[in-house]
């Protein structure tokens, strides 16, 4: 008895390890496991990478407003120095006007030739803007400086059709084209 279980005890031995590789549920385990860690190792390289191009976008993000800021900054001087201007130029066009009717009431004080040259400007002195001209052509031109581009189109053409012949009339014309 005992020879025969030295000699079946090999046979056992070789049949317990000629199992197939394959179909072994460890092995299978830890083939699975093995995938499941390159795939998780997969993941945290792209998330690294993903976190790398989020701090990249953002720090371009930080940069654009900043220069939206300056933009912005920038635009807002611009608008004040136009509106600045627009102010300059009306105030000389408007003193250029009223310097005119000036020396020829200055002229007219100066002597005899003078006096019928006054006379005749002193006819264009009557032509100088009511109060009511004057507020119309105002608020126009308060809207052109504000930026309010169709307020001070149409208030121009309104002042133009009502007083047409009015000594403001040739500054809201040009004021008029301006605001196209």
């Amino acid at each position: 008895m005992h020879v025969r279980l030295t000699a079946l005890l090999p046979t056992l031995l070789a049949a317990g390890c000629a199992t197939n590789p394959d179909k072994d549920p460890v092995q299978l385990r830890l083939n699975d496991l093995e995938a499941r860690v390159a795939r998780m190792e997969r993941i945290v390289a792209n998330e690294v990478q993903v976190s790398q191009n989020v701090d990249e976008m953002q720090g371009n993000l930080r940069e654009l407003h900043g220069e939206i800021e300056e933009l912005q900054h920038s635009n807002e001087a611009l608008s004040k120095q136009q509106r600045d201007l627009y102010g300059d130029l009306d105030r000389r066009l408007s003193g250029a006007g009223a310097g005119t009717v000036g020396a020829a009431i200055a002229g007219a004080a100066g002597g005899a030739a003078a006096g019928a040259a006054a006379g005749a400007d002193s006819g264009a002195g009557s032509n100088a803007p009511s109060p009511t001209e004057q507020a119309v052509y105002g608020q126009a031109f308060d809207a052109l400086k504000a930026g309010s581009y169709s307020i001070a189109i149409t208030g121009f053409k309104d002042f133009l059709k009502t007083y047409p012949n009015s000594s403001l009339a040739d500054n809201a014309q040009y004021w008029l084209g301006e605001a196209y």
